[in-house]
């Protein structure tokens, strides 16, 4: 059997693996990706006011479909919250792994930036 034999097709995630990162495609999509890059993980409500939008999963998912598997380069991982009546409430944020941050970076090591109007 070849290398490429062994070699998996597609992530956990059902994406194909190693797929490159086509960078972000709108201006809501770079201001947060340029915030995760910090390694913060940023919540829903951080995404919303970040990107301006009030979809922020619809942000994170175009950014997972421009090439960050959501299994292992731009996870969500769920902590437990306390809101404003006592009750804990369960959210999910999102961050990039080091591979995501490394795939990334390597995005931004061959892309021009885009010049000014």
């Amino acid at each position: 059997m070849s290398d490429i034999d062994q070699r998996p097709l597609f992530n956990a995630d059902g994406s194909p693996a190693d797929t490159p990162f086509l960078g972000p495609k709108s201006p809501r999509q770079e201001r947060v990706l340029a915030a995760l890059m910090t390694g913060a993980p940023l919540t829903n409500a951080h995404v919303r006011r970040i990107a301006g939008a009030a979809n922020g999963p619809d942000v994170v998912a175009k950014l997972r479909a421009r090439g960050l598997s959501a299994a292992n380069e731009l996870i969500t991982e769920f902590v437990d919250v306390t809101d404003v009546d006592g009750e804990v409430a369960r959210i999910g944020r999102w961050r990039l792994t080091d591979r995501g941050q490394a795939k990334v970076a390597a995005w931004k090591a061959g892309h021009q930036p885009r010049e000014a109007a």
